[in-house]
């Protein structure tokens, strides 16, 4: 074998294995992919700056020391900004408290007369108790029985109103709210009826967020059965979709 052929067989050989194993290379092309099947649903990305009006926001973050089951520090801003956004006596719904640091933050956001209802399964539930043990993700089963559930630090705060629950045994129709952020179970059935009840029960108008878009997760395959329907987008550099209704 000649010299250039030895040359371009190990640059050929380079090129292979930096493109099997550059994890940034493989991240973009999962985006690009996430991306053009999220439009092909008719889910666009919406850009932070055209989320809110910025320039309106004033925000106290106190609990930043997140953990696996939380939502990113970038979604924390997102939610906690929704939320100081509220008017008074206006109320935020949270479905899955977990150890509740979207809680308490979106709570020391709110004006005086306003509430954080959040819903979450009673602590220290056993799985062979809940009614839909089998429809459940292992994601969500191991979030159930994880201990930093009973981590909550809600005792100096009186504007949040913990409901231990099924989400999708409630009846919305007692609760008062005009912004929803579903954080609950991730199977297809929990996210379609969190979904239809809050759509069937918001304040309009009102927003709804969802947690957990993934695309091509169950969270992201029902909201595209529902997307020629509702204009819902994909906030950017986040996994949060959001709609709005009038």
């Amino acid at each position: 074998m000649s010299y250039r052929i030895k040359i371009f067989f190990n640059l050929l050989t380079f090129f292979i294995f930096r493109f099997l194993f550059d994890v940034n290379l493989w991240k973009s092309i999962l985006r690009y992919y996430r991306v053009f099947h999220s439009k092909k649903n008719y889910i666009d990305i919406i850009r932070l700056d055209d989320v809110l009006d910025w320039n309106q926001v004033s925000i106290i973050i106190k609990k930043l020391n997140l953990s696996g089951g939380n939502i990113s520090r970038l979604e924390m801003l997102v939610i906690t900004a929704f939320a100081s956004m509220l008017e008074d006596g206006e109320n935020f719904l949270e479905i899955g408290t977990f150890n509740g640091k979207t809680t308490i933050n979106c709570a020391v956001n709110l004006k005086n007369n306003s509430q954080v209802l959040t819903i979450d399964l009673p602590e220290g539930e056993e799985l062979k108790n809940l009614d839909r043990e089998d429809d459940y993700l292992e994601y969500d089963k191991n979030l159930i029985l994880d201990q930093k559930r009973k981590d909550k630090e809600f005792n100096n705060l009186h504007n949040i109103n913990q409901i231990y629950a099924d989400s999708t045994k409630m009846d919305f129709s007692l609760i008062d709210f005009s912004l929803a952020f579903i954080d609950g179970g991730h199977d297809y059935e929990t996210v379609k009826i969190d979904t239809e009840n809050c759509i069937s029960f918001i304040k309009r108008p009102g927003i709804i967020l969802w947690h957990d878009y993934d695309v091509t997760n169950p969270v992201g395959n029902y909201l595209h059965s529902i997307s020629k329907k509702y204009d819902i987008k994909w906030i950017e550099d986040t996994r949060i979709c959001i709609l709005k209704l009038k």
